[in-house]
């Protein structure tokens, strides 16, 4: 799968399918408009392609949103979704004040070469965001790009399956309904870089994963499992500033993991998310941290079905 960063370095080889979108946690209604762009893909004999914007449009355009997948995320979903090309601009002042038409004829039909053009109901492109599905359709003809629409997906419950909803549920621990629209259990990929040493000071060393967000769609303590180049462990992670230890430090995840012995430095893995036991707390001592840690590790191990007793990363 390629990546395209910058329109002016892609030489097309052929006519393109484009699934478009922020596709911001890869739900079951983003899946829909990436499996309908795979089918034209084959109907039409094109490379089956998806663009997305970094910053995603909302983080540009308004206030910050609790993001459920960073690029790397969307690169993985993307690639286990079997598109061959991602076209990921810049979203910035010159994206954000491009009317429709530029939009449609200068960059998709004349840069990227689209044949077929794959939106969600709610599509709006353009300066301000003007334009909707029938000026796509209607920019899409004068271009000769074809365009399909899919409807939302809707949860158990009726209502509309959206990124949205997705980060509401994360936010007050209701893990098992993202996962419903998700797909699958809400999951973080990411590399492990070096902390400070402060688990391990406590007994239970840790993976350190930088978050990459301003913002995390979940905070607090979680039983994971965690996918590692040395196989899956069962585990627990905190996800926060660490309240109880000075100096504060940006929002980041750490994940203890059972039944681990080795380093995990550089390597990438994949944190998921299978019950919040408790939200971040400030302790009074270094003990009572030190309890309260040991109570979350029997709280993980039960809710993942006795993981294993203690083990540990350096």
């Amino acid at each position: 799968m390629r990546l395209l960063r910058h329109f002016s370095d892609y030489a097309p080889q052929g006519r393109l399918a484009i699934a478009i979108g922020n596709f911001d946690g890869f739900h079951l209604g983003h899946q829909r408009i990436v499996a309908t762009m795979r089918e034209g893909a084959r109907e039409l004999g094109l490379t089956p392609a998806v663009m997305c914007f970094e910053p995603q449009s909302n983080e540009y355009l308004g206030p910050g949103v609790a993001r459920l997948y960073t690029l790397r995320d969307k690169l993985s979903a993307f690639r286990g979704a079997g598109v061959e090309l991602v076209a990921c601009p810049r979203f910035g002042p010159r994206l954000c004040a491009m009317d429709g038409a530029d939009f449609a004829q200068g960059i998709l039909a004349s840069r990227l070469r689209a044949a077929l053009v794959v939106v969600g109901e709610d599509f709006r492109f353009g300066k301000g965001g003007r334009c909707g599905i029938d000026e796509m359709r209607r920019l899409g003809q004068a271009a000769g790009i074809g365009v399909r629409v899919v409807p939302p997906l809707a949860c158990r419950d009726g209502e509309r399956i959206s990124s949205t909803r997705i980060r509401e549920c994360l936010r007050q621990g209701d893990l098992e309904a993202a996962g419903r629209m998700l797909g699958h259990p809400y999951a973080i990929l990411g590399r492990v870089a070096r902390g400070r040493g402060q688990g391990a000071g406590l007994g239970y060393p840790t993976a350190n994963v930088p978050l990459r967000r301003a913002i995390s769609p979940v905070q607090g303590v979680y039983a994971v499992w965690v996918d590692t180049p040395h196989g899956t462990f069962g585990g627990m992670c905190d996800v926060g500033t660490r309240p109880s230890v000075a100096p504060a430090r940006p929002m980041a995840l750490e994940a203890h993991l059972f039944n681990f012995s080795g380093s995990l430095y550089g390597a990438e893995i994949r944190i998921t998310f299978v019950r919040r036991l408790r939200g971040e707390e400030a302790f009074p001592s270094l003990q009572a941290l030190r309890d309260a840690i040991a109570r979350d590790a029997l709280a993980a191990r039960s809710a993942l079905g006795g993981a294993g007793a203690n083990g540990f990363c350096n």
